[in-house]
């Protein structure tokens, strides 16, 4: 089986002064917070400076790194072998598919990252607002 990169994952950015912050992000501005559990059993990552997610600046308080890293990642094809237990189980855990299963090979890396883009649909409308260039530095 073909294993795939999400499709989406979406997250709410606010605007708020956080004092708490060092001074470049303390000033008023959007803030990224993510209420999703994820596959390490945490969620509620944030509120942490759109700003400091675009610098990955990963020193920033607030799970920067988490923002980061979705938002950063490199794509891996790899041909994974399991045994027959994890393979033909309908619920497979992600502690059983790291404790019954090996990584034979990589078969690509794509380093572009992912996502590609980054989008928001403004209140009361059907249309797409892209942010990519705020939270994705070119660089």
């Amino acid at each position: 089986q073909v294993g795939k990169v999400w499709k989406f994952h979406s997250w709410i950015d606010v605007w708020m002064r956080r004092s708490d912050l060092p001074h470049r992000y303390a000033e008023p501005g959007w803030q990224s917070v993510d209420s999703v559990q994820h596959a390490d059993g945490l969620g509620g990552y944030g509120p942490a400076a759109v700003r400091a997610i675009h610098d990955m600046r990963y020193d920033a308080p607030y799970n920067v790194t988490q923002f980061v890293g979705s938002l950063r990642s490199v794509q891996r094809d790899v041909l994974v072998q399991c045994d027959k237990h994890v393979s033909r189980s309908p619920r497979v855990s992600f502690a059983d598919v790291q404790d019954r299963c090996k990584v034979q090979r990589v078969l690509k890396v794509d380093t572009h990252p992912v996502p590609r883009v980054v989008t928001n649909a403004p209140d009361g409308s059907s249309g797409v607002h892209d942010l990519t260039r705020q939270f994705l530095n070119p660089h």
